[in-house]
């Protein structure tokens, strides 16, 4: 059974991006429920849009702007649950800017998931059906009355709501005609109906007859008894662990389901869960890309940043660039994150940012021994937990280096080894 310390420093990495011991040590005389409801209630923030340093307006330049924008945010943010649930939605109800193409509908799409991050699910399941990216993404802007598109029924089910095997193909039809009619005004960049499009006619979903339109149809999925326990599933995997108990998510969709799909309300029955505090629970999940790199820049916030197109390639090259996800399935996680290109990516910029690195955010540096440095840089790295392999590898290293050799060396190619370590991957 986790120390109360660990269950902390868990919740903390779950949570947001870092978990240093001074971070922990502050939260020590606190409850977990009281750290959660604190982390849960923090007031919503919301980034300014992004700067274009360039004149040039073209769709390249704005695109560019983008994913250093968000990650810089998500990178200062005080209380980063926002962020990753912003970051979750963003895997879950997937658009791309590759197909998409502009830049400012994935904006726009970012703040939506920002505004219902943690709000009702059935809102978020509506607004997302009318959001321009998405809408370009699943080609719902060309479903009409006489050529109905079913792409956007189809995965709205599959992937966001229900999940396969909980709907058949007439439902996928008749969801299809539902949603007909919605087409993209480019000036406000916001949906608009046509009538003249739409198909009202009678339609049967689920078994029930009626004029469902795309509103009454959204309820009429999330009111189905899969969603619950669909989406439950998914931020359990996303926060806690792999393969959850049936009794776990049980219990938690039934929460869910009664608080008319608040989602604030299901994060707070998971983060208080024994079960999320279970053995099988800690340092299991895979930090994604973004969290490896958002847990570096938060760690030292002095440590200068890529630029535009180096963030890119270093998104690219880790396998999970923000606004372009490859598919509607979002980004495979997990053990998907470590294969050999992968974790030589991540290795790559370890050591160039530990390169970057000056004694103004590394004091550690100006120590003339190199050993004093080792618990204060794993304190502030949050990995006081390594074990006994990776804590005789630093040991080794350590032992390894010539007298001669500038201290100062010594200590960055140690930050290196935590930077890479197996529990530096892990959350």
């Amino acid at each position: 059974m986790l120390l109360h310390k660990d269950r902390v420093a868990h919740l903390l990495r779950r949570t947001g991006f870092t978990a240093s011991k001074a971070q922990v040590d502050a939260l020590l005389p606190s409850t977990i429920p009281q750290i959660v409801d604190s982390l849960l209630n923090a007031a919503v923030v919301t980034p300014t849009p992004p700067v274009i340093e360039n004149e040039d307006q073209y769709y390249n330049v704005r695109r560019r702007a983008l994913p250093k924008w968000w990650l810089k945010f998500m990178a200062t943010v005080s209380k980063p649950i926002q962020e990753k649930m912003v970051l979750f939605w963003h895997g879950h109800l997937t658009s791309a800017v590759h197909k998409v193409y502009i830049p400012e509908y994935m904006q726009k799409q970012n703040t939506l998931f920002r505004k219902h991050a943690m709000g009702k699910f059935r809102t978020l399941a509506f607004d997302i059906s009318l959001d321009p990216a998405m809408m370009v993404w699943l080609d719902n802007n060309y479903n009409y009355k006489l050529s109905p598109n079913e792409n956007y029924a189809r995965e709205f089910m599959e992937l966001f709501t229900l999940g396969l095997g909980n709907y058949t193909e007439k439902d996928v039809k008749e969801v299809a005609r539902a949603f007909t009619g919605w087409s993209i005004d480019t000036t406000t960049l916001t949906a608009v109906h046509n009538l003249a499009t739409y198909d009202g006619g009678q339609r049967t979903i689920f078994g029930q007859t009626a004029s469902f339109n795309m509103f009454d149809t959204v309820n009429l999925i999330v009111r189905q008894p899969a969603c619950a326990p669909f989406i439950t599933t998914k931020l359990w995997e996303y926060f806690a662990y792999k393969n959850p108990p049936a009794s776990v998510i049980q219990s938690l969709a039934s929460t869910f389901a009664s608080s008319d799909y608040d989602v604030k309300t299901l994060l707070r029955a998971m983060f208080v869960h024994e079960e999320f505090y279970a053995d099988r629970a800690y340092r299991v999940l895979i930090k994604s890309p973004a969290e490896y790199f958002l847990w570096l820049h938060s760690t030292f916030p002095n440590a200068p940043w890529p630029s535009e197109n180096g963030v890119i390639d270093t998104m690219i090259s880790m396998g999970q660039l923000p606004f372009d996800p490859p598919h509607v399935a979002g980004w495979a996680d997990g053990p998907a994150w470590l294969n050999s290109g992968l974790m030589f990516a991540r290795y790559n910029y370890a050591e160039s940012f530990v390169r970057t690195l000056t004694s103004t955010d590394l004091p550690q540096l100006t120590l003339t021994l190199p050993s004093a440095a080792v618990q204060p840089m794993m304190e502030r790295l949050g990995l006081t937990d390594l074990s006994s392999t990776t804590s005789k590898q630093i040991s080794d290293y350590l032992a390894a280096q010539d007298a001669s050799t500038p201290p100062e060396q010594v200590i960055r190619g140690t930050l290196h080894l935590l930077l890479i370590c197996p529990e530096a991957q892990t959350k």
